[in-house]
C-alpha cells in the first residue's frame, strides 16, 4: 500500500516589518499555530509540524514564504 503525501506549496512575498508583526501577533493568538523566533527571522508551524510561514530578516522588510494551504489570499 502506498500513501500519497501532499507537499505544501509556498509563495514568497516581501512584507514590511509592521505588517509582519501584525501577522505574527495573529498567529500567536491562533490555537493551531506555534511561532518561533530564529536567528534569521521567524518560523510558524501548525499542529502537524508543517510550516505555515517562514520569514527572513531584511533591512526594511521581511522576505516571507507563505504556505498556500494556510494563506490562500496571498
Amino acid at each position: 500500500m502506498t500513501t500519497t503525501q501532499n507537499k505544501p506549496k509556498f509563495v514568497s512575498r516581501e512584507v514590511p516589518k509592521k505588517d509582519l508583526q501584525g501577522i505574527l501577533t495573529a498567529m500567536r493568538n491562533h490555537a493551531a499555530m506555534t511561532v518561533e523566533k530564529t536567528t534569521g527571522g521567524y518560523t510558524v508551524t501548525d499542529n502537524n509540524g508543517l510550516i505555515a510561514l517562514q520569514a527572513m530578516v531584511g533591512n526594511y522588510a521581511y522576505l516571507v514564504r507563505f504556505n498556500t494551504g494556510w494563506f490562500s489570499h496571498v
